[in-house]
């Protein structure tokens, strides 16, 4: 497979209860469906995945294995799912597989779905293309799609873990300067902030906590280059920008509270309140270091 970059399988998708195999490659299997392939990884093996959103709204996951010693794919639904069954019926119809090309049901559902196949009838097999299917390996892309299907509303703290990956998955694009560095800096402190939003109402106090030691660490920006940056309208409040190139960056609406300038290159830099050489820097003693607000 690809040396390109993976996500970890288990942190883009709850559908993680692998309740059934299918014979034959994935990228076949769903030609027909026109679905984004994602490369990914788990605890045994690189995988190809897709996701699959039935027509009863239930979202389902394929996946298959890179180096299994047989051709064949997984598929995987949420195990708090209600309805597994119809939901493994309604996928192979779907994807337009006969229970023959069925290689595996999990056990303690293969009764219930006897019955579906007795009381629905047989599934007519869609004709499959044998073309490639260009596999994505950019994870910002593949946890953006996946937020998609796993919105707030329904999904809040599942919601709010994609939010911490995909704040996660931009900061690693900031740090090695992969596209845009100060959409992907905002982007980055934004996704953190709205996972700690949910956390904190749904009481998860661990995983806000994580999400608030990592949000420290991506505001802690001493010595970058970021000159030149769109920062308009960035959360910063608490960055440590101490000796940061900013010279020609945007930080037009942009919370600079308890923000510390120090020896930062400002030239040419868009500020609503522009900091100066003689302006006072009101100090404050934090667990992550000093920091400092602009007085005007």
């Amino acid at each position: 497979m690809s040396n390109l970059k993976l996500v970890k399988f288990e942190e883009v998708t709850p559908t993680l209860l692998r309740v059934a195999y299918f014979d034959g490659h994935l990228a076949e299997l769903i030609s027909h469906l026109n679905l984004p392939i994602y490369g990914a990884y788990d605890g045994l093996d690189e995988m190809v995945f897709a996701f699959l959103t039935l027509p009863s709204g239930r979202t389902v996951t394929l996946g298959e294995y890179a180096n299994s010693p047989r051709t064949g794919v997984d598929l995987y639904v949420d195990s708090k799912m209600d309805g597994i069954p119809a939901a493994i019926y309604e996928s192979c119809q779907q994807v337009g597989i006969s229970k023959s090309q069925v290689v595996w049901f999990r056990d303690k559902f293969q009764a219930e779905i006897d019955n579906l196949f007795a009381e629905r009838g047989s599934i007519q097999e869609i004709e499959k293309s044998n073309k490639n299917q260009e596999v994505v390996y950019n994870p910002i892309t593949c946890f953006q799609h996946s937020l998609e299907i796993y919105d707030r509303a329904e999904f809040p703290e599942y919601w709010a873990v994609l939010q911490y990956n995909l704040g996660t998955a931009y900061y690693d694009a900031f740090k090695s300067h992969n596209g845009d560095r100060g959409r992907n800096l905002k982007w980055a402190i934004d996704c953190l902030y709205y996972s700690l939003e949910i956390y904190a109402r749904h009481k998860s106090f661990e995983k806000w906590d994580i999400s608030r030691q990592t949000l420290e660490k991506v505001k802690y920006l001493r010595d970058e280059d970021l000159a030149e940056a769109d920062l308009t309208e960035a959360n910063l409040r608490g960055a440590d920008l101490t000796g940061a190139n900013l010279s020609n960056s945007d930080l037009r609406r942009a919370n600079i509270i308890e923000v510390d300038f120090s020896d930062c290159n400002v030239t040419g830099a868009k500020f609503d309140n522009k900091p100066s050489a003689g302006s006072q820097l009101r100090l404050s003693n934090r667990t992550y270091g000093l920091k400092a607000s602009i007085v005007t």
